[in-house]
């Protein structure tokens, strides 16, 4: 190994500790750091799992896996265009918890159903409340972290 690439690798984890200590020293970024985790945690096996209950629970097959994957995306858009549009007078940091909650609430919904129909409705809502929650907690570090560490601090939250 080189030099430079020695040098640079102590840079890089220097600054990577720097993100880690930053985040864990503010409460607002360390909340939001958890929320993402567990957010992370508990939305991404269902993603995962979704081919097990079309074809277990569903007894469904490949089409229908996509439709359900579809809806979610759908309801992702959706939520997209709806997020702009919420009343100024909505405090914008109670979105955070209110859709990490029914992005949760409509993961139960999903895993209780047995009707596909019924299914595409939970992973549609999903999808919409899903994009409500990791762009305000994204939109939410950005503006709490300083122009200095707000990179890094990007880097280890993703």
């Amino acid at each position: 190994m080189s030099r430079a690439t020695s040098v640079l690798e102590d840079r890089l984890a220097r600054q990577i500790a720097e993100a880690f200590a930053f985040v864990f020293k503010h409460p607002g970024p360390r909340a939001l750091f958890a929320m993402l985790l567990l957010f992370s945690a508990l939305a991404a096996p269902l993603q995962r799992m979704l081919p097990l209950f079309v074809s277990d629970v569903f007894h469904s097959d490949e089409a229908s896996y996509g439709l359900l994957l579809g809806l979610f995306g759908a309801g992702a858009v959706l939520g997209g265009l709806t997020l702009g549009r919420w009343p100024t007078w909505y405090p914008r940091h109670h979105l955070i918890p209110l859709s990490l909650t029914l992005t949760g609430a409509c993961m139960v919904l999903f895993c209780a159903t047995d009707d596909l129909a019924l299914g595409g409705l939970w992973m549609a809502i999903a999808g919409l409340v899903w994009i409500w929650a990791f762009s305000s907690t994204m939109t939410a570090l950005q503006l709490l972290v300083g122009d200095a560490m707000r990179g890094r601090v990007l880097a280890v939250v993703n």
